[in-house]
């Protein structure tokens, strides 16, 4: 164990990350996520809830492709909210960049979110392409979902390309999660 780790609180298999590599939330255990998942719709923000720690400070968001890269994106980003879907933050726009397969991305937000007294933030993921990729993901009891306080994951705001909604529109419950993590 390491003495001067800070403390997290995430799913004690995920906690290595945290020491280790500096990631301090993830949308899930880490064990779950080896499928691949067709979750994305282009244009249409897709937001999973993480569990967070008040005073941590949020920089990049990360999100790790499946088998299939994006063909001909136009735009792509990811953000950060409020459980309420109040926006807080979001990176750049990478347009064009390639999103290849089997890949981890890793975008720096906007600025440094310092998380205040919440519990859990929505991360999200939006990606304009013709072919959009997808993402390592795990299936879920959508009625398990959909019986807690709040969404787990599912789709939003669609007809997306350059910016972020604010705030982002009611949540679409669905039966499978990507992985994605903050540092």
């Amino acid at each position: 164990m390491l003495l001067d780790a800070p403390a997290v609180r995430l799913h004690p298999q995920n906690t290595w990350l945290a020491r280790r590599d500096g990631v301090i939330g993830m949308s899930g255990d880490r064990t779950h996520y080896g499928t691949n998942s067709s979750i994305l719709t282009s244009g249409t923000l897709f937001l999973s809830l993480m569990e967070v720690v008040p005073g941590q400070i949020i920089t990049n968001l990360s999100f790790f492709t499946g088998s299939t890269a994006a063909v001909t994106p136009t735009n792509w980003w990811v953000a950060l909210y409020k459980t309420d879907l109040t926006f807080l933050r979001q990176s750049a726009d990478q347009l064009t960049a390639a999103i290849g397969a089997n890949a981890a991305f890793t975008l720096a937000l906007s600025s440094a979110y310092t998380v205040g007294s919440e519990t859990a933030l929505y991360t999200g993921i939006m990606v304009a392409a013709a072919t959009v990729p997808t993402l390592r993901g795990s299936g879920m009891n959508v009625n398990a979902i959909a019986s807690h306080s709040r969404i787990k994951c599912g789709n939003s705001t669609t007809g997306l390309t350059t910016t972020a909604p604010s705030p982002a529109a009611a949540i679409s419950v669905q039966n499978v999660d990507c992985l994605i993590s903050a540092t």
